[in-house]
C-alpha cells in the first residue's frame, strides 16, 4: 500500500522540491549578511545559520527516501542486482552506524553528537549532510535544474568573494570578521579552513560550467568567475583548498582525456593569478 502511494508521487515533484530546498541551502551565506548588518548577537546568528541544513537534510531524507522506495520498487532486476547497484548508499549507511556507535561511546558524547556552535561537525550534522547528498541524487538527472544550482551556488559565491576582498569597513560589517586578520579571509564562516573548503567547489563548479557552456560571452563570464575565486583561495590562504583542487585536476587530466586541453589552459590561468596574487599579497603586507 505504501509503495503504491508512494508511486503516485511524481519525479518531477521531488525534484522541484529538492531544487528549492538547495536553493535555501546555498543561499544561506547571504541570509547570514543580512542577519550580521543588523544589531544582532553573534551565537544568534550562528543558531540560525546552523539550523537551515539541518531542515534541509532532515526534509532531503524523507524525500531521498521517498525516491529510493520507487526506484528499487521499478526496479526489474534480482536481489544481487540491486544490492549492486545500491552498494555505495549501503556502505554510506553502513559507516554512518559505525559513527553513531563511536560518537556515542565517546568520552564526550554531547559534542561528538551535537559539536560545538561554530564547528558544526558533529554526527547529527554529518546525518544532515546524507539527506542533502539524497538531495542532490533527485537532481542527478535533470541537467536544467542542475544548471539553475550552480548559478545560484556562484553567484551567491561570487557577492562573497567581491565583498571579501573588498577588505573594508563593509567587509567587517557583513563578515563579523576583523578584515585584517593574518590567517586568511574567512568570510561569514568564522573560520578561514571552512571557507577555503567552500571555495574549493567555487573554482571547480566554475571550471566546470567554463567547460560545458556553448555560448561564448557565458564563457567569458565563468572564466571570470574562476578567476575571482582563486584570487580569494589565495587571500584566503587554507592549504587543503589548494591540494584539493589540485588533485581533482589531476583526477580530470587522468579520467577525461577530452579535457586534457582544457585543464592545461585552466591550470595556466591558475598559475597566473596565484603569482600576482601573492605579488599583491606581498605588496599588501609590506605596506
Amino acid at each position: 500500500m505504501l509503495v503504491d502511494l508512494v508511486k503516485k508521487i511524481p519525479n518531477s515533484k521531488l525534484q522541484e522540491m529538492a531544487l528549492v530546498l538547495i536553493l535555501v541551502l546555498v543561499s544561506s551565506p547571504m541570509v547570514v549578511m543580512i542577519l550580521n548588518a543588523l544589531p544582532i548577537e553573534t551565537d544568534y546568528v550562528f543558531y540560525v545559520w546552523a539550523t537551515i541544513p539541518y531542515l534541509v537534510g532532515d526534509i532531503g531524507w524523507l524525500l531521498g527516501l521517498l525516491f529510493l522506495v520507487r526506484l528499487i520498487s521499478s526496479c526489474n532486476y534480482s536481489f544481487v542486482k540491486k544490492i549492486q547497484i545500491f552498494l555505495p548508499l549501503i556502505l554510506l549507511a553502513i559507516f554512518a552506524i559505525w559513527c553513531f556507535i563511536c560518537d556515542y561511546n565517546s568520552e564526550f558524547r554531547f559534542v561528538a553528537l551535537t559539536c560545538y556552535l561554530s564547528m558544526q561537525d558533529g554526527f547529527f550534522m554529518y546525518f544532515a549532510y546524507g539527506g542533502i547528498i539524497l538531495l542532490g541524487l533527485l537532481l542527478s538527472s535533470d541537467k536544467k535544474k542542475l544548471s539553475v544550482l550552480a548559478n545560484v551556488f556562484l553567484a551567491v559565491s561570487a557577492v562573497m568573494a567581491i565583498i571579501v576582498l573588498l577588505n573594508n569597513d563593509l567587509t567587517e560589517l557583513l563578515c563579523r570578521t576583523e578584515y585584517t586578520n593574518s590567517v586568511g579571509y574567512e568570510s561569514v564562516f568564522f573560520n578561514s579552513n571552512h571557507y577555503g573548503y567552500y571555495l574549493v567547489f567555487n573554482v571547480l563548479i566554475s571550471a566546470f560550467m567554463f567547460a560545458n557552456i556553448k555560448e561564448g560571452k557565458f564563457k567569458f563570464l565563468y572564466l571570470a568567475l574562476y578567476a575571482l575565486f582563486t584570487v580569494t583561495l589565495v587571500f584566503n590562504n587554507t592549504f587543503g583548498s589548494y591540494l584539493a583542487i589540485f588533485l581533482t585536476l589531476i583526477f580530470a587530466v587522468v579520467w577525461i582525456n577530452l579535457w586534457l586541453l582544457l585543464i592545461m589552459f585552466l591550470g595556466y590561468i591558475l598559475s597566473l593569478v596565484l603569482c600576482f596574487s601573492f605579488l599583491t599579497k606581498s605588496y599588501l603586507l609590506l605596506c
